[in-house]
């Protein structure tokens, strides 16, 4: 229904002793294709362009480091047009062993908005500032098994996740690209239930999970 037209350059590399970083530029414009003018399809917005850079440092003297960055220009012909950027540095402090881990994690997520054309709403710009903690924990067992005759190290691995996000009112906020994530094992265990950066959900809450691997004892395949 809708043909994405773009382009993207990337450059990733390393800083200082254990710093990565990764940048990407990235320009999209999407043609509609459709037949029926009756039944008139919203494309979802150009973003000219989408600039994003990503950096870690892993075990400084207290632990790791995250900054992720964002600078998006929101273009479309009739809907909000605007500028978002993102700045959402992080700390975080693994703590592990053999058999059991345990990741505090505090970030600041800001979001500043500049708006353009067909503001019909009357958004004003605005910055939304917002910190999270999280915290991560989980054991791993091990025992020594058999299937048909092969043996294997099955596992099981409780885990608990924690994440606490004060309240805040985003309703005079644009939603460019926020939407709610579908729920599997994976989105459960993290920060934000909403997918992009519009929409940041408040939590206060503790979810528990376990998975088990198969996992063959004389390659390492699982």
């Amino acid at each position: 229904v809708n043909l994405s037209n773009d382009a993207t350059l990337s450059r990733g590399g390393t800083w200082g002793d254990a710093g990565t970083y990764n940048f990407s530029a990235f320009v999209q414009r999407w043609q509609t294709l459709q037949s029926d003018p009756q039944a008139l399809l919203t494309p979802p917005y150009n973003r000219q362009p989408q600039l994003t850079l990503s950096a870690q440092r892993l075990g400084a003297r207290w632990g790791d480091f995250d900054l992720l960055g964002s600078f998006v220009s929101f273009d479309h012909p009739s809907l909000i047009n605007g500028r978002r950027t993102v700045a959402y540095p992080s700390f975080s402090a693994p703590l592990q062993n053999a058999y059991a881990f345990v990741t505090p994690k505090i970030g600041v997520h800001v979001t500043s908005y500049a708006m353009g054309s067909n503001n019909t709403a009357g958004l004003q710009d605005t910055t939304r500032t917002l910190p999270i903690f999280s915290t991560e924990t989980g054991v791993i067992f091990e025992r020594e098994t058999s299937a048909r005759g092969l043996p294997f190290i099955q596992t099981l691995e409780p885990k608990a996740y924690y994440v606490y996000i004060p309240y805040k009112d985003q309703s005079q906020l644009p939603n460019f690209d926020g939407a709610l994530q579908d729920i599997n094992f994976a989105t459960i265990f993290t920060e934000n239930q909403f997918s992009g950066q519009d929409r940041i959900n408040d939590a206060n809450q503790l979810t528990l999970g376990a998975s088990s691997r198969f996992i063959e004892a004389g390659t390492g395949i699982e």
